[in-house]
């Protein structure tokens, strides 16, 4: 993520107000101005836990 240029406040904004789609089950991605993300989200149950893991950024180039 700080690799490519994206903080942690970015990430959270695309988790937020960026457009999602699945790409498997659990597996979504999220489109937000000029980079998307890629994450998976779990829920604990017995906890009433959303976890979510970022799996990579990638930057969109037009």
């Amino acid at each position: 993520m700080l690799l490519r240029g994206i903080s942690r406040r970015e990430f959270y904004d695309a988790l937020i107000k960026g457009k999602k789609r699945e790409q498997k089950k659990g597996i979504y991605e999220s489109v937000y101005r000029y980079y998307s993300i890629v994450y998976e989200e779990q829920f604990l149950r017995d906890k009433d836990i959303k976890k979510i893991d970022s799996i990579t950024v990638k930057l969109i180039s037009k």
